[in-house]
């Protein structure tokens, strides 16, 4: 080619002294061709000859199981009919097995029954040995004949799923055989379990009826594809050395792949298409929500951020309770160590900051100095939510939580390879530790594609749904660009924090306005129905690299305070399950109808006293604790179009008189003796009462009562009636 390049250029300078101009011409075009078949063998365009799927399986039985390999299959055979080829590998004189079991040998099916896509796959990739008519798969193969079998990575990972037992059911067999969660119903099989159950050894029992977690088997793979070719020719005498066993045509060969959006359309809904380079270099990068200091009159040191939030520490309670809970912080590198946090910090971090970078050591322990966003995001989170009692700087919001920190790679979460590895380890870290109840996200990450579609099955997504399913609470940073105008984005482009699932709780960040006055959110934080929670999140001071403290700002500092607040609720009692501790923190926020959210400001005692409701009346110096005797009466409501609706009175979690005549209701619409339904918000007038109520009085050393009209009502949060366990006391 180069030749003919400097032949074209000769001729081209000859024919612009000697020749015409119709010869010129064409010697420009052979030189244009050639630098155009060069241009075509470049690294970016060798990148659009090649593509990789991503592949998945959910967590599900052994049945189904099947089905989603079948589902991969006929994707597969679509696109090889298209013109891609896969990884293949030669089987030479396979006997008398047969495909589905050479296919199982070879780690490239599971499941309990072999569905007829996989045979139709593997027919398209032995036509010579292989017919299909109608419905019947063909094979015309001999014992010592070839096979092609597809040659692809199939990576064992354990899922895990919420599964309803009834008492006969033996949890050996369902976990062994119809999940294949564990090889063996062995004590590491059962503490893995005891672990997905916040450590019960209960569930463990025979006669254990009722919803549990239980791991189960799944697979993923990346599978390359590349233009294809026609299929090969198979040599059934024996191989000599002119005719292989194996004969490939080079002829044909497309020119490209099909277009990505038609790989798109062939794959089911659980696979995707990898980005190539470009198009990952140009998509939206995850990021962290901190800003820089912004300059204000007060700035958020720890006795401002607990008071704020009514933490039991500002209210000089003691905080001593019965149970240990770990939390998880899913987030950046963190100094191990640092001078402020408790002992029980665990640190998994896979790269640390050139110590260059990290600056000098604090000559003092909580040595003040200018926070780095990059550097000390993860660090300063942890500060927040575990800082030791006796430290310093004050103490964290739940000081004796263990916290689990997990460092990773934003400029890798577009990518679902990345966030389904992320997913086993968060997934991992479950299975060891039982007290693992709150995940902290303080980051978000873009997430383009429409439900339904190929790829649109988010790794991490479905850990949240179903990893953490009614067990976990996922606290996340709310950032900037969540959008107001809805509950939850129907496509959620951004993040964990615009997920709709009853285990996510979703916070913004306000300035540090004193209670009982309303906050401002902050202008780097959304707002909106969206937003479940606020909490103080303007130049909070917290730690920082080499043992010292600095300010950073966003609703990234927001979410600790929360997911320290849920932790304690969770130390208090741990059969609580992660809808109610969700709920309890809403609808016992300090109510700001400026906020526009969802919630209000977090109050962490308000949410702590949860063994009974409290009350204030019209006329009434102090709250009533206790609790409404006659929850089946109803309250009739009217909301501010006019709409009438009846509430029971056991469905009312909080009625916060707003105005004259309005109020806030927060309410159980379906189940309202299940606390753990999804929460009603509305602004209501109240059209009718059930009449005069007795109050059982908690506190008085005889029982006795309080009769009240809901009418009268300035303030009343309900207790929580009870959890799995049964009643709170």
């Amino acid at each position: 080619m180069w030749s003919a390049i400097r032949e074209a250029l000769r001729s081209g300078s000859s024919s612009s002294r000697n020749e015409t101009g119709g010869e010129m011409s064409r010697s420009l075009c052979i030189l244009i061709a050639g630098v155009a078949f060069l241009l075509s063998l470049s690294p970016a365009s060798a990148q659009r000859d090649s593509r990789t799927i991503f592949w998945e399986s959910d967590s599900t039985f052994q049945q189904e199981l099947s089905a989603q390999f079948g589902q991969l299959y006929e994707a597969l055979r679509s696109l090889v009919r298209s013109g891609a080829q896969i990884p293949t590998e030669v089987i030479d004189s396979p006997g008398n097995r047969t495909p589905e079991q050479l296919l199982r040998e070879r780690g490239q099916y599971f499941g309990t029954d072999f569905r007829r896509a996989a045979d139709l796959f593997l027919c398209e990739l032995n036509r010579s040995i292989c017919s299909v008519k109608g419905n019947e798969v063909t094979w015309k193969n001999r014992p010592n004949d070839v096979i092609l079998l597809p040659k692809i990575d199939f990576e064992a990972v354990t899922h895990v799923r919420s599964y309803n037992k009834s008492r006969p059911e033996r949890l050996d067999v369902i976990v062994v055989d119809r999940l294949k969660g564990c090889v063996a119903f062995d004590e590491t099989c059962k503490q893995s379990i005891a672990n997905l159950n916040f450590g019960k050894q209960e569930v463990l029992a025979p006669d254990y009826r009722g919803t549990i977690e239980l791991p189960t088997q799944g697979f993923r793979a990346l599978i390359p594809l590349e233009p294809g070719r026609k299929p090969p020719t198979v040599n059934r005498e024996p191989a000599t050395e002119n005719f292989p066993r194996i004969v490939r045509d080079e002829g044909q060969r497309p020119a490209q792949l099909p277009p990505v959006e038609q790989i798109r359309q062939a794959l089911p809904v659980n696979a995707g298409v990898l980005p190539d380079r470009r198009e990952a270099a140009g998509s939206v990068r995850p990021r962290v929500e901190s800003q820089p200091p912004v300059s204000a009159t007060t700035e958020g040191d720890r006795a401002t951020i607990l008071a704020l939030i009514n933490h039991p520490f500002a209210l000089k309670e003691n905080l001593d309770l019965p149970l240990a809970t770990a939390v998880a912080v899913v987030d950046k590198w963190v100094f191990p160590g640092h001078c402020l946090y408790n002992p029980r910090i665990a640190y998994e971090n896979n790269l640390a900051p050139e110590d260059k970078l990290l600056g000098t050591l604090a000559t003092k322990c909580g040595e003040r100095a200018i926070a780095d966003r990059e550097r000390d995001h993860g660090t300063h989170l942890v500060g927040i939510l575990g800082a030791r009692r006796d430290s310093p700087l004050g103490p964290g919001v739940n000081p004796d939580a263990y916290v689990w920190t997990l460092q990773i790679d934003l400029s890798e979460m577009t990518s679902q390879v990345y966030k389904s590895r992320l997913a086993q380890k968060l997934r991992e870290m479950i299975q060891r530790n039982g007290a693992l109840h709150v995940f902290n996200f303080s980051l978000t990450y873009p997430f383009v594609l429409e439900p339904g579609v190929a790829g649109s099955v988010d790794p991490l997504e479905t850990f949240i749904a179903k990893g953490g399913g009614r067990t976990r609470l996922f606290v996340a940073a709310a950032g900037q660009e969540l959008g107001s105008a809805v509950r939850k984005p129907k496509s959620c482009p951004l993040r964990p924090a615009c997920l709709e699932l009853p285990n996510i709780i979703t916070v913004g960040a306000t300035d540090l306005t004193p209670r009982p006055l309303c906050p401002k959110p902050l202008s780097t934080s959304d707002s909106g129905p969206g937003i479940d929670l606020v909490a103080p999140g303007l130049d909070i001071v917290s730690a920082i690299a080499r043992d010292k403290v600095g300010l950073l700002t966003g609703s990234s500092q927001a979410a600790p305070l929360v997911s320290g607040a849920a932790s304690l609720l969770f130390a208090k009692n741990d059969t609580l399950d992660a809808f109610t501790v969700k709920n309890r923190l809403i609808y016992t926020a300090d109510q700001c109808p400026g906020l526009r959210v969802f919630g209000g400001r977090l109050n962490v005692a308000r949410a702590l006293a949860f063994e009974d409701s409290e009350m204030r009346l019209k006329g009434s110096v102090d709250a009533l604790v206790g609790k409404v005797v006659q929850v089946d009466k109803v309250v009739r409501f009217t909301d501010l179009n006019g709409k009438s609706f009846n509430v029971q009175v056991r469905a009312i979690k909080r009625l916060f008189k707003a105005g004259d005549d309005q109020y806030v209701l927060f309410y159980h619409r379906e189940d309202p003796g299940n606390e753990s339904s999804p929460l009603t918000r509305r602004e209501v007038l109240i059209a009718k009462t059930p009449g005069i109520l007795n109050y059982a009085l908690a506190s008085a050393d005889q029982p006795r009562t309080q009769r009240f009209d809901f009418r009268d009502v300035l303030d009343y949060v309900s207790r929580i009636d009870k959890v799995r366990a049964g009643e709170v006391e």
